[in-house]
């Protein structure tokens, strides 16, 4: 447990073993001793409470995806460290930072989707890209690529899609701020196809986050919820699923519109409503209004409609 007597965070959390090297564990005992009474009994022993977010550094394939840098110095000495149930609870729906996107990009987006693509991680970027061969010679089809400031690019065969034609998904800053973004665009740029948004593209664009929303509330309601209680939700949800999933397979007639917009209620009145049950964005996160043009999504290469 932590050294430290006043701290509760106790077994919570990384712990980290004082540095075997003589200068560097002097250099924390008195760091510690200047503030805090301090346990002398057995391995001593620091919480991550007392460290910063910069003191660790990014390792992909160990347990937690970070390790405490060999330099790094305890600075953080509250009156009372903070417990569990203490700390500010986070939309886990929500990309907090870059550390926090490397963490939990693979268990927030779907599975099916990251197996269609390679994925490159470093410190400064995560890409996520699928190669083609000619003539036995390897190139890039499609790389969505995420910074350490949480911009969005996407590359198609070599060529930056324009910003512009991403914001039907992510915000106008450019900035990814929803596990569910990511997940979209690997599935619409899979084929390597561009695709322009014009107008409100209320009818795919809603299906495509309520279809993700949903499985994710049946998730929740089956882990979370009492057996009994959760079972029934989950049904009626998987109920409206399968209805989503039906119109995103048919021909974007008038009529499956006009139902879409009845069932998911992606009307601006019914669309608050909707909003608060699935988590979507704000209104000033979705393209503005256009009367003059089209709801529609167009990809420059023909895809299958299936896949779609």
């Amino acid at each position: 447990q932590c050294i430290l007597h006043s701290c509760v965070s106790k077994h919570q959390g990384l712990l980290h073993k004082f540095p075997s090297d003589k200068k560097l564990r002097r250099i924390w005992f008195r760091s510690i001793n200047k503030r805090r009474k301090a346990s002398q009994d057995g391995i001593p022993y620091l919480c991550e409470n007392h460290f910063r977010k910069d003191d660790y550094k990014f390792v992909p394939g160990c347990n937690t995806n970070r390790k405490l840098k060999p330099n790094a110095i305890p600075t953080i000495f509250r009156r009372t460290c903070y417990t569990k149930s203490q700390r500010v609870v986070v939309n886990p729906y929500e990309v907090d930072s870059f550390e926090h996107f490397m963490e939990y990009f693979a268990k927030h987006v779907n599975a099916s989707t990251l197996a269609m693509y390679n994925v490159k991680i470093t410190d400064k970027f995560v890409s996520f890209y699928k190669l083609t061969f000619t003539d036995g010679l390897a190139s890039v089809k499609v790389n969505v690529a995420i910074s350490d400031e949480l911009d969005v690019t996407v590359y198609i065969h070599d060529e930056m899609v324009y910003p512009s034609n991403l914001y039907w998904v992510i915000p106008k800053t450019g900035k990814l701020t929803k596990f569910m973004q990511l997940d979209i665009l690997l599935r619409y740029y899979r084929e390597g196809n561009q695709v322009i948004v014009q107008g409100q593209s209320k009818y795919l664009q809603n299906l495509e986050m309520a279809s993700y929303f949903i499985n994710c509330l049946i998730i929740d309601c089956k882990s979370q919820k009492p057996i009994h209680e959760g079972r029934r939700i989950s049904e009626l949800l998987s109920l409206l699923h399968n209805q989503v999933t039906s119109l995103m397979a048919q021909d974007c007639s008038d009529e499956a519109i006009e139902f879409a917009e009845e069932l998911l209620g992606i009307s601006h009145e019914a669309y608050d409503i909707t909003r608060n049950l699935l988590d979507l964005p704000e209104h000033h996160d979705m393209p503005t209004d256009d009367s003059d043009a089209e709801t529609d999504v167009i990809f420059v290469d023909e895809t299958d409609e299936s896949s779609l």
